[in-house]
């Protein structure tokens, strides 16, 4: 276990909840299990990761035509993301040798199949209640990735959020991943 504070680290998320960027409710992810009763917040420490991660997955492999639709990226919002100056996060490290020597298996963090990490997750949640989250490398990009569990949201503070269509950033990362946008068109007459 670490202990860190978090700065400028970037959370993409569905923008109807550009309004509370720092809620979250269970959902099935790599680090929270199909009926879960805690949530985990995702942030990366920067936007191409969060990008990679939240966006792109690995929708292109062994795909020619790598364009998005316009839409996924209306549809989400960007905030970034620090800890309150008065706090720390307590974090499982899963970077480096981080699985071999907590003894978890490195699929929880590298595998595309996330039924490892959400096994380690539910545990340890459940067991290490002083454990806020894990952080990780992000099987993309290689940098760090946060999963902070409900419990410690409190820890948080979040700058205002932003359609992801408006960052200045955006151009430049359809330009490093290659790709496209395309719009939605009628057939109608």
């Amino acid at each position: 276990m670490i202990t860190l504070s978090m700065q400028d680290a970037v959370r993409i998320f569905p923008v109807e909840h550009i309004d509370i960027p720092l809620g979250v409710v269970p959902n099935v992810s790599r680090f929270s299990p199909v009926g879960s009763e805690f949530a985990v917040l995702y942030a990366a420490t920067d936007i191409a990761t969060a990008f990679a991660e939240h966006v792109i997955r690995d929708r292109f492999v062994g795909r020619g035509k790598r364009r998005l639709h316009y839409m996924e990226i209306r549809g989400r919002a960007v905030t970034t993301l620090s800890t309150r100056k008065d706090a720390q996060l307590q974090m499982l490290e899963l970077r480096g040798d981080g699985c071999m020597r907590f003894g978890a298996p490195t699929d929880a963090v590298g595998a595309r199949n996330q039924a490892a990490g959400r096994a380690l997750s539910q545990a340890i949640h459940h067991e290490h209640t002083d454990i806020d989250g894990i952080v990780w490398e992000s099987r993309f990009t290689g940098s760090d990735v946060y999963g902070i569990y409900d419990r410690a949201i409190g820890k948080l503070k979040a700058d205002a959020a932003i359609p992801l269509s408006d960052h200045h950033e955006l151009a430049t990362l359809l330009k490093r991943y290659d790709l496209s946008l395309r719009r939605w068109t009628s057939t109608l007459g």
